[in-house]
């Protein structure tokens, strides 16, 4: 459904200053087309946008807390700084999008298209990532401890100074991608796909990579303390000055 984005733009700023945030609980904007639209800094907790159309939207800062996004299309759309606890993103399509900064704890991303998005800085713990593609996607210094990002796609992703500490990354593709200085310890990296992957100064402390495929991948300064590489492809990896602490 299209509808006038200036009238609902006003409506939605009106309830707004209103503080009536509960009308969100009852109200349903399924399949709107904001496109473009600016919607920053607005309270939009628990708001229904499954399959709306959001695509270069700005929702910077706005709080979008338990809304329902499932299915809905976000390229290119400004969501930094958001707050997003909880919120349901399954298959959506986030191409592009700025997720820099936002606060996505306990989102539900599966199954989401995630290519060339800006997750830097992005609180993304207990996310579930699972089957999402986010090539050429931008997570640095992001924080995905305890997520579930299995059979995930990171091809030539930049990680750089990530924590994926405790995090399931089986058959997870990382192949080319920059995981310099991040962070795996604990992390579940069984048969994982990591060939051609930077990992120099990466923390891999207590992180199982039993079948993982470590092939053509850089291993300079890498912490490897009781690290399973039970039936691990190694060829060509380039390992120097390796820390093998076991404390």
């Amino acid at each position: 459904m299209n509808v006038c984005k200036n009238s609902m733009l006003e409506i939605l700023k009106s309830l707004h200053s209103e503080n009536e945030p509960l009308v969100w609980a009852t109200t349903e904007l399924r399949e709107y087309n904001f496109e473009g639209a600016d919607l920053s800094g607005i309270d939009l907790r628990w708001v229904n946008f499954e399959g709306a159309n959001l695509s270069r939207a700005n929702l910077r800062g706005a709080n979008l807390v338990g809304a329902n996004l499932y299915g809905a299309i976000l390229s290119e759309a400004n969501l930094s700084e958001a707050n997003l606890f909880g919120v349901d993103l399954h298959s959506a399509i986030l191409y592009g999008t700025d997720f820099s900064g936002a606060n996505l704890l306990g989102a539900k991303m599966q199954s989401t298209l995630l290519e060339q998005a800006n997750l830097s800085r992005a609180n993304l713990v207990k996310v579930c990532l699972w089957n999402a593609n986010l090539k050429d996607a931008h997570l640095c210094n992001a924080d995905l401890r305890g997520s579930d990002l299995a059979a995930a796609r990171f091809i030539n992703a930049n990680l750089i100074n990530a924590k994926l500490d405790g995090a399931d990354l089986k058959s997870t593709d990382l192949s080319s991608a920059d995981l310099r200085g991040a962070s795996f310890e604990g992390a579940k990296l069984i048969f994982t796909i990591l060939n051609g992957a930077n990992l120099d100064g990466a923390n891999l402390r207590w992180a199982d990579l039993t079948g993982a495929d470590l092939r053509n991948t850089q291993l300079r300064g890498v912490r490897l303390g009781k690290t399973d590489l039970s039936v691990a492809n190694l060829d060509e990896v380039i390992l120097e000055d390796i820390d093998l602490d076991m404390g």
